[in-house]
């Protein structure tokens, strides 16, 4: 998948928060109730928990829609205007 760059959160205008997560990891899901296929979706995450990214802040929480892909969250995530 060729590197698509993430357009800042709409809400609040974050860069560093936002990220392609998976719905095992939205969810919070341990380990027995993970789905092995899971969709992925673009969130302005509202804690560092799973990123490493430098200079994070904190987001304000929104989210784009599930899809089946990576690179289709993240074109629907930048898909707005």
């Amino acid at each position: 998948m060729p590197n698509i760059k993430l357009k800042p959160c709409p809400f609040c205008g974050n860069q560093t928060s936002v990220g392609v997560f998976d719905e095992n990891f939205i969810e919070i899901r341990d380990i027995e109730n993970c789905v092995e296929n899971p969709y992925f979706a673009v969130c302005c995450s509202v804690n560092d928990y799973g990123t490493e990214t430098p200079n994070y802040t904190n987001g304000c929480g929104a989210m784009g829609g599930f899809k089946p892909t990576k690179k289709e969250a993240i074109e629907n995530w930048n898909q707005r205007t």
